[in-house]
């Protein structure tokens, strides 16, 4: 996760905001998707949740393929983000299982710098295609935020969405849109080399 970087990407964060909530949701990227992410071991599609706009290069030198930002005002200002990665899955073993090992290494990680992070899976979740996720909460930040994960198997991989709360943000809108965005994900046949605005290689 990206929370123990937040203070430095949101100074640059909030310099690109504005010019971010421009952006159109025109993307090139097929049919009813706004988007989609590949790599070495996945390739999904997503479509970006209504009044969010995504970003292929905000965070790309973080290692992270897209970012999803707010249009509203309230959660602009609370700088709230949605984005997208993935975690690779050996070919005999479980999606819960590549989950409980992701968040295991999350807690570890915090632990590192005497943070306890306290992971709940909340709920199963499905997203278009019919695949079965699961929705985790991440609390006990010191800075009072929590994060939000939609985990969802892809045949090689876990794919996922994790939305970054801070403690003055409308939780409850930012899990909608968290939902929405999970609900599109879907595996693709094939995701063409990256031209357009609307796909992210990792």
């Amino acid at each position: 996760m990206l929370f123990k970087q937040w203070e430095k990407i949101m100074k640059r964060l909030g310099l690109m905001l504005a010019a971010c909530a421009a952006i159109s949701g025109a993307y090139a990227a097929p049919a009813w998707d706004t988007g989609y992410a590949y790599g070495a071991n996945h390739c999904y599609g997503f479509h970006a949740p209504a009044g969010w706009t995504q970003d292929n290069w905000l965070l790309a030198d973080k290692g992270v393929p897209m970012v999803f930002l707010p249009q509203d005002g309230s959660l602009r200002a609370a700088r709230v983000m949605i984005y997208a990665g993935s975690i690779g899955r050996k070919p005999s073993e479980s999606f819960t299982a590549a989950v409980r090992g992701q968040v295991n290494d999350v807690v570890a990680q915090y632990a590192q710098s005497n943070e306890r992070i306290r992971p709940a899976m909340l709920r199963r979740i499905r997203a278009r295609d019919g695949v079965s996720g699961e929705l985790w909460r991440f609390t006990g930040y010191s800075n009072g935020g929590q994060e939000l994960v939609a985990y969802l198997p892809g045949s090689r991989s876990v794919n996922y969405f994790v939305a970054q709360i801070p403690a003055q943000a409308d939780a409850a809108a930012v899990e909608t849109a968290l939902l929405s965005l999970a609900a599109s994900y879907h595996e693709r046949p094939s995701c063409p080399p990256c031209r357009g605005e609307g796909c992210a290689a990792e």
